[in-house]
């Protein structure tokens, strides 16, 4: 065996074999090597454990992405409802606006019928036409005799005149479905005797009036070709009304102008109108650019 000498003053037994020194050595590059290797793998098993973190994030990137290409398309499906449902909304309100325009139409051309056929009566009859296609006899002399409900022979001689004349022009006008009614309106004035007044007075009145439009209904039916009874039993109505419309003048009841008798035309406009009106209103308050889409 070899001996190294550390100094030649010191004694023999101070000499390191070189196998133990090589044996130190050898153990010391193992215990760095194993320290590097440990060093390594937790290394590599951070490294695997970040490759895992990508891939984890990758794959929540593409879903991400897929749910945005999800929520594109339904944007642009939205998008494009939308435009085909503002152009659907702008063709029914022109729609609306065109039957409402008709309906005006029909409503002045009927007006205008009666006003043509009638006008050189009007005057002679003491009788008017309204804007609203009512037409009113305003002689109380000639219509009954006071607080009676049998008509008179003037108006007699004025309805046979007046009435086939008038459902000639008005069945013009069913083929539009236009008329619902064609009422006989029976008014008074509030005056009933210098006894009655108030409550009972209007009551009286109720019943006389109610007798009074019965008695001109029952006449033309008497009085009109039977081919019409079937339209005329669908349409035509016998209402008294009492003093509940009274005609006023300066803010005073005209008792003389109060008790007349009116053929009034019902018509589907007004009703048909305010529905348009307010299905267009609702197609204004829709605001389908605030929609939310998610």
């Amino acid at each position: 065996m070899i001996f190294f000498k550390k100094n030649e003053n010191e004694d023999e037994d101070e000499w390191l074999p070189i196998s133990d020194l090589m044996s130190g050595l050898m153990t010391i590059f193992i215990l760095i090597t194993i320290s590097y290797i440990y060093v390594l793998i937790e290394e590599r098993i951070k490294l695997e454990e970040s490759k895992k973190e990508i891939l984890r994030k990758e794959l929540e990137l593409k879903k991400a992405q897929e749910e945005i290409r999800k929520k594109e398309s339904a944007l642009k499906k939205a998008q494009l409802q939308i435009f085909k449902t503002k152009k659907k909304m702008k063709q029914v309100k022109v729609t609306i606006e065109k039957v409402s325009k008709s309906l005006k139409d029909i409503g002045a051309l009927l007006n205008e019928s009666l006003n043509q056929e009638f006008k050189k009566d009007l005057k002679k009859w003491n009788a008017e036409i309204l804007t609203d296609n009512t037409v009113r006899f305003k002689s109380p002399q000639v219509l009954f005799a006071v607080g009676k409900s049998d008509l008179k022979w003037r108006f007699k001689a004025i309805l046979n005149d007046f009435f086939p004349r008038y459902l000639k022009i008005i069945s013009k006008f069913q083929k539009y479905n236009f008329i619902s009614e064609v009422r006989i309106e029976g008014h008074t004035s509030s005056r009933w005797n210098r006894y009655i007044k108030g409550k009972e007075a209007y009551i009286k009145n109720a019943e006389l009036s109610q007798k009074r439009a019965f008695a001109v209904l029952k006449y033309i039916l008497q009085n009109t070709d039977s081919k019409y009874f079937s339209w005329l039993q669908k349409l035509l109505r016998a209402n008294g009304l009492s003093s509940s419309k009274p005609i006023l003048r300066n803010g005073k009841e005209d008792f003389k102008a109060s008790r007349r008798v009116d053929f009034r035309v019902i018509t589907n406009l007004e009703d048909s109108l305010e529905k348009m009106q307010k299905a267009v209103k609702e197609l204004d308050s829709l605001n389908l650019d605030s929609i939310n889409y998610e």
